[in-house]
């Protein structure tokens, strides 16, 4: 008895990770128009918003006007499509002369 409900904890916990693992979208920033709450990630508009969205490099916060595009970034949504963690993970020319400023 006690294997089985080790065996259901197990699968609760790998369906939880899989579905915040779905959460984590990755693409190519492709417009910026943060001044009027968007920005576009390989052809689709999210929601920005200055008091919600982390930007992040190399996990340290940097804020968002390191963002631009031909980025490509990590993100994760909240529910009503509003960027909540942007990470920059390339290109790395572009990362370079972000880590040398």
């Amino acid at each position: 008895m006690r294997r089985l409900i080790n065996l259901g904890m197990l699968l609760l916990c790998l369906v939880a990770a899989q579905a915040f693992a779905q959460n984590v979208q990755t693409g190519t920033i492709e417009g910026l128009d943060q001044d009027n709450g968007y920005v576009t990630i390989s052809g689709t508009r999210f929601g920005f918003s200055d008091r919600v969205t982390q930007v992040y490099l190399e996990d340290r916060l940097v804020g968002p006007e390191k963002m631009d595009v031909g980025m490509v970034v990590r993100f994760t949504l909240d529910a009503s499509g509003t960027l909540l963690r942007v990470e920059i993970i390339g290109p790395n020319a572009m990362l370079r002369v972000l880590q040398e400023n």
